[in-house]
């Protein structure tokens, strides 16, 4: 046998063989895949929500600012009719549940 086939030999008898792993060892390998597998629809589930919940808050991030907008027209229209109250009748206090004004003194 020369040199070169001794090598061969060598390296073949030296590669690692095939073994098969115990039912026990497949079923832990298998039972740790599935883990993560689990594991892997958790964390797209929870970013899913995510997204769900801060689609909701945008959403109610815009209702609250076009609800501060009419609140800051609602204060302008209240200016606006107690300017003119004030200019039609003077300065005083009014009752709005019976309507009557009283001017305030001076």
């Amino acid at each position: 046998m020369s040199e070169e086939e001794t090598k061969v030999e060598e390296a073949v008898q030296s590669a690692p063989k095939s073994i098969k792993f115990s039912e026990d060892e497949l079923r832990e390998l298998v039972d740790l895949k599935q883990k993560y597998h689990t594991n892997l629809l958790g964390f797209g589930d929870v970013k899913l929500r995510t997204y769900m919940i801060e689609d909701e808050i945008a959403n109610l991030k815009e209702r609250e600012d076009k609800l501060k907008q009419e609140h800051l027209d609602l204060q302008n229209e209240e200016k606006g009719i107690l300017d003119k109250i004030t200019h039609k009748y003077g300065e005083g206090s009014l009752d709005i549940q019976s309507g009557v004004f009283t001017p305030t003194a001076g």
